[in-house]
């Protein structure tokens, strides 16, 4: 209810109702089998934890491949199982950060809500990667997040030097799409929030998408 008064003492109330409106998710769409996916934002409270994300989902395992561990001439593929008699995950991997990229077995098709934080919030992504293959997320902290929110790829690589990427769709015919520079940094192959992409780096830098 609001009141407005001039000098005079003249005076007229009216009354405004404001509809605040649930905000909205990130849908996140999984396919039966591997998927090859990335958070494109950081998630809002402890949601980027596995066990919340994937919570009553058909979510079985949870894979990545550290590319500093690969350099270290270690195991460079971390994974977390989801054991059923705990109803809970367990491995090397926790939570899902954004930036990263993930392979996610499904057992049948789900949607993962996820709550990402406003804009404004998060700081902007940044993702060491090393000469060789690197797991590499969308993310961005520009305007809202959707499915069909992309950037041009060579655009969102370009503080990098690398000379081809990978993405994985688990539909039966579809599998690994390889993806090349163009030399453009518009209109042409998109990366796509959501996706994840091996892609293969030429030399050491830092991705600040």
């Amino acid at each position: 209810k609001i009141t407005v008064a001039d000098s005079a003492g003249n005076s007229t109330a009216f009354t405004h109702t404001l509809t605040v409106g649930a905000k909205p998710t990130f849908d996140l769409v999984l396919k039966p089998g591997v998927n090859l996916i990335s958070i494109p934002g950081d998630i809002s409270g402890d949601g980027a934890n596995i066990n919340n994300m994937f919570k009553g989902l058909p979510v079985t395992a949870v894979v990545t491949f550290d590319a500093s561990l690969n350099k270290a001439g270690k195991n460079p593929w971390l994974s977390s199982t989801y054991d059923a008699a705990t109803a809970a995950f367990k491995g090397d991997i926790a939570v899902l950060a954004p930036g990263k990229a993930y392979f996610v077995t499904a057992s049948a098709r789900t949607i993962v809500k996820l709550d990402i934080a406003s804009v404004g919030t998060a700081l902007p992504p940044i993702l060491q990667v090393l000469q060789g293959y690197n797991a590499v997320g969308f993310s961005s902290i520009q305007g809202t997040l959707t499915t069909t929110t992309t950037a041009d790829l060579d655009a969102y690589l370009n503080s990098i030097k690398w000379s081809v990427a990978y993405s994985f769709d688990p539909t039966p015919g579809v599998g690994w799409t390889v993806l090349r520079p163009d030399g453009s940094l518009t209109n042409d192959t998109r990366a796509l929030a959501g996706v994840g992409y091996l892609v293969y780096v030429t030399q050491d830098g830092t991705l600040t998408p």
